[in-house]
């Protein structure tokens, strides 16, 4: 089940987000790089070009791809079975770009995992209560034992009791008959 909710979930991730047209076209801004650039070359021969990077969209567009590598990350996680790890990143996600066009389907991938953590807990909490009921059925069960033994055990006492009692009445009968012969022989 979790498989294809991740299948679902991977399928939508994979269709690009709706763009929005701009009414003018912006220039393209080139990309400021951290890397340093080299030294100018003080050979006549060679005149360099200024380095610039390959441009990138408008600086209102570079948040869309922070959201996008955001958005990426949270589906690695997601895909990678690190559930909590891709929902703090979705969240992260809404955080900063919570009208983007992919935030219904993030906001029903977080319920969709905040079902399945609720669904874990009570998984957790179900097991650690069948463990605990196992338990008190294993002490339960020994306790019928020793008192299964005990019972045996006073069991045979009593049918020991009763055996010497029905030895005590049958002696009783011969004395009380002893006894009464010599009467009835003096009479």
């Amino acid at each position: 089940m979790a498989l294809s909710v991740i299948a679902v979930i991977a399928a939508a991730c994979a269709k690009p987000p709706p763009s929005t047209p701009s009414a003018t076209p912006t220039p393209p801004v080139p990309s400021v790089s951290t890397a340093p650039t080299p030294a100018p070359s003080t050979s006549s021969a060679a005149v360099a070009a200024p380095s610039v990077a390959t441009p990138s969209p408008t600086a209102a567009a570079r948040p869309k791809e922070s959201s996008r590598e955001i958005l990426a990350k949270a589906e690695a996680l997601l895909v990678a079975e690190d559930y909590r790890g891709a929902n703090d990143a979705y969240a992260a996600f809404l955080a900063v770009h919570p009208d983007d066009g992919a935030a219904p389907r993030i906001h029903a991938t977080r319920t969709v995992l905040d079902r399945l953590f609720a669904t874990q807990t009570d998984v957790r909490r179900l097991q650690r209560e069948s463990a605990e009921a196992q338990a008190e059925l294993q002490r339960l069960r020994r306790d019928a034992a020793t008192r299964d033994g005990e019972l045996t055990r006073l069991r045979r006492d009593l049918a020991a009791q009763q055996s010497e009692l029905e030895q005590l009445k049958s002696d009783l009968e011969r004395l009380k008959s002893i006894d009464l012969r010599p009467e009835q022989r003096r009479r």
